[in-house]
């Protein structure tokens, strides 16, 4: 590229953790890519990009490591934000493609999001490339369906609480990021009336996965548990 042509900033789906499920167009786009971002997510590499790695070839290109404390801390996450779409301009301003890995998908809970939503006010184009979500992984490791007839289907993210509150409407659960409030899941359906089955899936695709039918129990559960809740 050259001239004042701009790169496009891309967020690619891997999945959940197994690389076979990377679909054929963000393996084509990852190819592709100029530069690639990878989340250092709490001092870890980000795991998106080692599920990338397993299915791309990606040693011939730049990556660019940005961390992303997850604090919780509302200003030092925005600083954080503000220095990550800072860089990633600066290569697209050079007319590179830079893509960047995203676990599960990338329209749901992901980092991605806040940064293009800035990037492309600022005039850039942002493409979404889709993918496996972390909760339809989880069932089919379960063997399990989501959804039935009427009931809606619930997409809840657990580690924010008040659970109590969001799982009072009808119809089927998905909490993502369950490990760290397993306590009040437990109390929760202790109460709540209509509950026929319950999943707990631990590290989706990813070594060490558990999947169990109810709940777990005395267990490290890990910040990739995601529970299925079914009336």
């Amino acid at each position: 590229m050259s001239g004042n042509i701009k790169g496009i900033f891309y967020g690619v789906s891997t999945g959940p953790g197994d690389p076979e499920l990377m679909t054929v167009k963000a393996v084509r786009i990852l190819k592709k890519a100029d530069s690639i971002v990878a989340a250092r997510v709490m001092g870890k590499q980000e795991t998106a990009l080692e599920i990338a790695k397993q299915a791309v070839g990606l040693d011939d290109k730049e990556i660019l490591s940005l961390p992303f404390s997850m604090s919780g801390k509302r200003e030092a996450e925005k600083k954080e934000h503000e220095n990550s779409i800072r860089q990633i301009e600066a290569l697209l301003e050079a007319g590179k493609n830079v893509a960047m890995p995203v676990l599960g998908d990338v329209s749901v809970y992901a980092t991605w999001q806040y940064l293009a939503e800035e990037i492309q006010a600022d005039g850039y184009q942002t493409v979404m490339i889709p993918g496996v979500t972390s909760f339809c992984a989880a069932a089919a490791a379960a063997n399990t369906g989501l959804t039935q007839r009427d009931l809606p289907l619930h997409i809840v993210p657990a580690s924010y609480g008040n659970l109590e509150k969001q799982m009072q409407p009808e119809g089927n659960y998905v909490l993502m990021k369950a490990g760290k409030c397993m306590d009040e899941i437990h109390r929760v359906l202790e109460t709540k009336p209509g509950v026929r089955e319950v999943f707990s899936i631990k590290n989706c695709g990813l070594p060490g996965e558990v999947v169990k039918d109810g709940l777990l129990e005395n267990e490290a559960y890990g910040y990739f548990t995601t529970v299925i809740v079914k009336e």
